[in-house]
């Protein structure tokens, strides 16, 4: 078992979607913004998400320390973020 999960910052996130075809049992596009998000760590093989952090063209997936994790995900929910681009939702 991994001592490990991946994260994105969404902050730095384009939206493009490359880790979200590269490991579509990990990653999704969250629709409200237009960015990925973790959504099962165990989703896909370690190798698989090593080749979306490492294909990732702006660097926003890390791998980080479960304590670690616990703590940026409590912190995003203060972020301020902007849609990329997606109509609003009504």
């Amino acid at each position: 078992m991994r001592q490990k999960g991946a994260y994105v910052d969404e902050t730095t996130c384009i939206g493009c979607k490359n880790c979200a075809h590269v490991a579509p049992d990990t990653f999704y596009i969250e629709p409200n913004y237009g960015r990925a998000r973790v959504f099962n760590q165990d989703g896909d093989s370690e190798e698989m998400i090593d080749e979306a952090i490492d294909t990732c063209p702006v660097n926003c997936i890390n791998w980080v320390d479960y304590t670690e994790l616990k703590k940026l995900e409590k912190q995003r929910k203060n972020q301020v973020m902007r849609n990329l681009g997606l109509p609003p939702k009504r």
